[in-house]
Protein backbone atom coordinates (compact mmCIF):
# COMPACT_ATOMS: atom_id res chain seq x y z
CA UNK A 1 0.00 0.00 0.00
CA UNK A 2 1.06 3.32 -0.65
CA UNK A 3 0.45 7.11 1.23
CA UNK A 4 -1.91 8.91 -1.08
CA UNK A 5 0.09 12.06 -0.07
CA UNK A 6 3.59 11.09 -0.55
CA UNK A 7 3.61 7.82 -2.62
CA UNK A 8 6.01 6.44 0.28
CA UNK A 9 5.29 3.12 1.53
CA UNK A 10 4.63 2.44 5.15
CA UNK A 11 3.85 -0.13 7.61
CA UNK A 12 1.56 1.97 9.50
CA UNK A 13 -1.09 3.97 7.93
CA UNK A 14 -3.91 6.42 9.19
CA UNK A 15 -7.41 7.35 7.83
CA UNK A 16 -7.36 11.02 7.84
CA UNK A 17 -10.44 12.72 7.84
CA UNK A 18 -9.56 14.80 4.54
CA UNK A 19 -11.66 16.11 1.67
CA UNK A 20 -9.97 15.24 -1.69
CA UNK A 21 -10.75 16.70 -4.87
CA UNK A 22 -12.74 13.92 -6.21
CA UNK A 23 -15.10 14.14 -3.30
CA UNK A 24 -13.77 11.56 -0.98
CA UNK A 25 -13.78 12.56 2.27
CA UNK A 26 -11.04 10.64 3.88
CA UNK A 27 -7.55 10.01 2.87
CA UNK A 28 -4.68 7.17 3.98
CA UNK A 29 -1.42 8.16 4.32
CA UNK A 30 1.56 7.64 6.97
CA UNK A 31 2.78 8.38 10.12
CA UNK A 32 4.74 10.94 9.10
CA UNK A 33 1.95 12.57 6.61
CA UNK A 34 -0.72 12.54 9.49
CA UNK A 35 1.87 13.80 11.87
CA UNK A 36 2.38 16.80 9.56
CA UNK A 37 -1.43 17.11 9.24
CA UNK A 38 -4.07 19.90 10.73
CA UNK A 39 -6.50 16.53 10.74
CA UNK A 40 -4.53 14.49 13.20
CA UNK A 41 -4.07 15.18 16.50
CA UNK A 42 0.09 15.16 17.78
CA UNK A 43 -1.36 15.67 21.85
CA UNK A 44 -3.41 12.24 21.44
CA UNK A 45 -1.45 10.55 19.04
CA UNK A 46 -4.91 10.08 16.68
CA UNK A 47 -7.18 11.36 13.39
CA UNK A 48 -9.24 13.69 13.95
CA UNK A 49 -13.06 13.82 13.43
CA UNK A 50 -14.42 15.01 10.55
CA UNK A 51 -17.65 17.08 9.61
CA UNK A 52 -19.63 16.70 6.61
CA UNK A 53 -20.83 20.49 6.53
CA UNK A 54 -17.43 21.64 5.57
CA UNK A 55 -13.61 21.01 5.69
CA UNK A 56 -12.84 21.31 9.38
CA UNK A 57 -11.71 18.78 12.04
CA UNK A 58 -11.16 18.50 16.05
CA UNK A 59 -9.94 15.74 18.07
CA UNK A 60 -12.83 13.98 19.76
CA UNK A 61 -10.47 13.09 22.84
CA UNK A 62 -9.36 17.36 22.90
CA UNK A 63 -12.88 17.75 22.95
CA UNK A 64 -13.82 15.55 25.94
CA UNK A 65 -11.14 17.08 27.73
CA UNK A 66 -12.32 20.80 27.16
CA UNK A 67 -16.02 20.10 28.40
CA UNK A 68 -14.35 18.09 31.79
CA UNK A 69 -11.93 21.41 32.01
CA UNK A 70 -15.04 23.32 31.35
CA UNK A 71 -18.06 21.30 32.93
CA UNK A 72 -18.65 24.05 36.33
CA UNK A 73 -19.34 26.38 33.67
CA UNK A 74 -21.59 24.49 31.70
CA UNK A 75 -24.78 25.78 33.54
CA UNK A 76 -23.78 29.49 33.44
CA UNK A 77 -23.27 28.65 29.31
CA UNK A 78 -26.19 27.17 28.88
CA UNK A 79 -28.31 29.74 30.90
CA UNK A 80 -26.46 32.46 29.18
CA UNK A 81 -27.45 31.66 25.80
CA UNK A 82 -31.24 30.80 27.14
CA UNK A 83 -30.94 34.62 28.30
CA UNK A 84 -29.72 36.59 25.53
CA UNK A 85 -31.36 34.17 22.44
CA UNK A 86 -34.60 34.65 20.87
CA UNK A 87 -37.25 32.17 21.86
CA UNK A 88 -37.39 30.19 18.45
CA UNK A 89 -33.43 29.85 18.72
CA UNK A 90 -33.50 28.12 22.40
CA UNK A 91 -36.23 26.28 21.25
CA UNK A 92 -34.37 24.66 18.71
CA UNK A 93 -31.29 24.38 21.01
CA UNK A 94 -32.80 22.58 23.57
CA UNK A 95 -34.64 20.05 21.10
CA UNK A 96 -30.88 19.60 19.71
CA UNK A 97 -29.33 19.37 23.59
CA UNK A 98 -32.48 17.44 25.11
CA UNK A 99 -32.19 14.66 22.03
CA UNK A 100 -28.62 14.25 22.50
CA UNK A 101 -28.82 14.14 26.57
CA UNK A 102 -30.88 11.16 26.06
CA UNK A 103 -28.27 9.41 23.75
CA UNK A 104 -25.23 10.49 25.47
CA UNK A 105 -26.75 9.86 28.96
CA UNK A 106 -25.32 13.68 30.09
CA UNK A 107 -27.21 16.91 31.41
CA UNK A 108 -28.59 19.22 28.86
CA UNK A 109 -25.77 22.47 29.78
CA UNK A 110 -23.10 19.67 29.22
CA UNK A 111 -23.80 18.83 25.93
CA UNK A 112 -24.46 22.48 24.99
CA UNK A 113 -20.73 22.71 26.35
CA UNK A 114 -20.01 19.83 24.30
CA UNK A 115 -21.40 21.37 21.15
CA UNK A 116 -19.98 24.57 21.81
CA UNK A 117 -16.52 23.25 22.83
CA UNK A 118 -16.69 20.97 19.28
CA UNK A 119 -17.16 24.05 17.45
CA UNK A 120 -14.25 26.27 19.55
CA UNK A 121 -12.20 23.78 18.32
CA UNK A 122 -12.69 23.00 14.44
CA UNK A 123 -12.56 27.12 14.17
CA UNK A 124 -9.80 27.05 16.88
CA UNK A 125 -11.21 30.19 18.55
CA UNK A 126 -11.90 29.55 22.94
CA UNK A 127 -15.39 28.40 24.06
CA UNK A 128 -16.22 32.01 25.23
CA UNK A 129 -15.87 33.23 21.38
CA UNK A 130 -18.17 30.69 20.02
CA UNK A 131 -20.75 31.63 22.60
CA UNK A 132 -20.18 35.38 21.68
CA UNK A 133 -20.60 34.74 17.98
CA UNK A 134 -23.85 32.61 18.75
CA UNK A 135 -24.93 35.56 21.24
CA UNK A 136 -24.21 38.24 18.26
CA UNK A 137 -25.86 35.96 15.44
CA UNK A 138 -29.00 35.54 17.65
CA UNK A 139 -28.62 32.14 16.34
CA UNK A 140 -27.39 28.44 17.26
CA UNK A 141 -27.12 27.64 13.72
CA UNK A 142 -23.18 27.65 14.27
CA UNK A 143 -23.42 24.82 16.78
CA UNK A 144 -26.19 22.55 15.13
CA UNK A 145 -25.03 19.91 12.94
CA UNK A 146 -26.51 20.54 9.47
CA UNK A 147 -28.84 17.49 10.09
CA UNK A 148 -30.53 18.68 12.63
CA UNK A 149 -31.14 21.83 10.79
CA UNK A 150 -32.43 19.66 7.78
CA UNK A 151 -29.44 20.80 5.56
Amino acid sequence: MKCEKCGGDSDIFVLLPVKKPDGSLSEIVCHDCALASSAYCKKHQMPHLGFSDNETTACRICIEEAVAENKNRAEKIYLNMKTELPLEEINELDDWAQLVSSIAGNSIAICVLRGVATKAFRLGVSIDEVVKRIIKARSVDLILPNTFLGG
